[in-house]
């Protein structure tokens, strides 16, 4: 029995993986294993077997062919092709998501929106105990009130203990 370490990726959805399979199973069987990581059908899947560098070196177009017919390898890539072209619509077609909308009275009644969360947490955070040189932000980072003016097109230098960045 022997194995590879092989990396599957998929043309629709930004599936990287990487797993061992053995040698000896089919096509089919693969596929089989295939649509749980991917969620294409196996009906629906092409497999395309790459080199570790991209470059294409074929088919696995017979199901029942082991993987070790088409010279798979540890290192090497399968890259599942959807042909459904349903599933392209269903993960690519944005018009097909029902926009949701909601008034601002609707809104402010949830009790797990930000809106909620900023207003708590302004609550907790209180006044800004009389310190008139800098103001609060939502975040709670403090920005000087009278700020040095910058142009666009400046230039700057930031010393961080070993570092140094010009930009």
């Amino acid at each position: 029995m022997s194995r590879a370490f092989l990396r599957v990726t998929h043309s629709i959805l930004p599936v990287r993986t990487e797993k061992y399979f053995d040698t000896s199973i089919s096509v089919g069987h693969l596929k089989e294993k295939l649509h749980i990581v991917v969620g294409t059908s196996p009906s629906n899947m092409r497999l395309q077997l790459r080199t570790e560098d991209g470059d294409v070196v074929g088919f696995m177009d017979n199901d029942t062919a082991p993987l070790s017919a088409f010279g798979v390898r540890d290192q090497m890539e399968i890259h599942v092709l959807d042909i459904d072209p349903e599933t392209v619509m269903q993960w690519t077609d944005v018009s097909r998501v029902e926009k949701v909308t909601m008034s601002d009275a609707d809104y402010d009644k949830r009790e797990d929106s930000f809106r909620k969360f900023r207003q708590q947490f302004l609550e907790q955070k209180g006044p800004s105990d009389g310190d008139t040189e800098h103001d609060v932000s939502m975040a709670g980072v403090r920005a000087p009130a009278s700020s040095v003016t910058f142009n666009l097109e400046d230039r700057c230098e930031v010393n961080h203990e070993e570092m140094k960045k010009r930009g």
